[in-house]
Parts: C-alpha cells; sequence; structure tokens
C-alpha cells in the first residue's frame, strides 16, 4: 500500500512538469515553423518586390539589345543594298551616256558636224564645204528592221594630202555615233598651183538617231446634247 501512495504522489507531481515541457516544445515548434514561414514570406516579398523587377528589367534590356543586334543588321543590309544600287546606277549611267551618244534621242545635226570637223582639224585640213540632207531615206536593210530610226546626211567635202586618207578614213570609222558611210569620193585637184599629192575628197555619211514618233491627241470628245 505504502508504494501505490508513494507511486500516485509522484505521478501527480510529475505530470504537469511533463505537460508544461511537451508544451513548451509545442510552442517552440510553433515558433519554429512561424520563423521558417516569415522567414519564406520575407524571400518570396524580396524576390517580388526587389529580384523581380531586376529580372525584368534584365529581361528588357536582353530583348532591346537583341533588337537592336537584329536592327543593326538590318541597317547594315540596307546600306550594302545602298550602295550596291548606287555602283549599278552609276554604272548604268555610263553605259546609258555611251549608249546616248551612239544613237541618241534626237538628229543632233551640229554635234555630228563637230565630229566629222573634228578629224579634219585634227591632221590640220581645212573643211571646203559641208552640208546637210536632213530626214534622208534610211538604208533598204535598216529601213525594213527599224521603224523607229530616223537618219540625215552631211555632206562633206575638203582638199587632203594624199598620204592623209588613210588616216582620215580610220578615224571616222571610229567616230562613236551610229552611222554609215555610203558615198566617199576622190578627185584629183585641177588648179594649176595644187600641189601634186593633194586630192580632193567628198564623204557623204548617213547619221541615225530614234525618231519617236510624236503623241498625237486623240479626238476631242463631243459635248452632249442638252
Amino acid at each position: 500500500m505504502p508504494s501505490q501512495v508513494i507511486n500516485a504522489s509522484l505521478t501527480s507531481t510529475t505530470t504537469p512538469l511533463v505537460n508544461f515541457l511537451r508544451k513548451r516544445q509545442e510552442n517552440e515548434r510553433f515558433a519554429q515553423l512561424l520563423e521558417i514561414c516569415a522567414t519564406f514570406t520575407l524571400i518570396i516579398l524580396f524576390f517580388v518586390f526587389a529580384i523581380r523587377p531586376t529580372v525584368l528589367t534584365i529581361s528588357t534590356l536582353y530583348s532591346e539589345i537583341e533588337s537592336k543586334k537584329k536592327l543593326k543588321e538590318e541597317l547594315k543590309v540596307k546600306i550594302n543594298n545602298v550602295i550596291i544600287a548606287q555602283s549599278n546606277f552609276a554604272d548604268f549611267q555610263k553605259r546609258a551616256y555611251l549608249i546616248d551618244t551612239t544613237l541618241p534621242q534626237e538628229a543632233e545635226y551640229a554635234n555630228a558636224a563637230l565630229q566629222l570637223i573634228g578629224i579634219l582639224e585634227k591632221n590640220n585640213i581645212p573643211v571646203k564645204d559641208l552640208s546637210f540632207e536632213l530626214n534622208s531615206a534610211l538604208d533598204p536593210g535598216l529601213a525594213t528592221k527599224e521603224k523607229n530610226l530616223g537618219a540625215f546626211q552631211v555632206s562633206l567635202q575638203a582638199q587632203v594630202d594624199s598620204t592623209q586618207l588613210n588616216t582620215i578614213l580610220e578615224d571616222m570609222k571610229k567616230i562613236r555615233r551610229l552611222s554609215y558611210y555610203g558615198s566617199v569620193s576622190i578627185s584629183a585637184r585641177t588648179d594649176k598651183e595644187a600641189n601634186r599629192n593633194t586630192i580632193n575628197i567628198g564623204i557623204v555619211p548617213q547619221f541615225y538617231y530614234i525618231n519617236t514618233p510624236p503623241i498625237t491627241a486623240g479626238p476631242k470628245p463631243t459635248p452632249n446634247a442638252k
């Protein structure tokens, strides 16, 4: 009986202590749990209000950098295309100039005459006579093929040294203007004071140009009867 009394008294004495310790442990665990939750909450808040804007800013800057790189490449391609286009245009202008000087859009009578006179002056030969035949008939071979070609003839007469004849004819062959030398006449001089080597030459080249037909206006509309 005494042992039972002692056990009962010990149980009644230790039970509150065990309960207290158990409750204290639960409180400590709850406090630790609150501390962990608070830590996670602070981490989340720090990410939302500090790291997230930084990440978004970095992402935006990266997108802008990539966009500018792409824009730079596009501009580089466009600049290269402009440079190529300028080069092609300059080359086209050179070729267009050559085409225009070879077959001009207009007759340009003075230009043709000056080219012939320039050849004679180059060889120190005065022009004796120069005349034009405007709107001359085309060479039959060209007339059937080219409908928009116009032509005129230049009749040139001069007195040259016979040794210069080949040089003059070769220079005339090098004229850039499209032309056809259908008639070249050579005759001896009859005047007594003439040099024995001097001869009369007559050259009648035909020069061509693009003969664009004029644009004709259509018939005027008749007013509506009232």
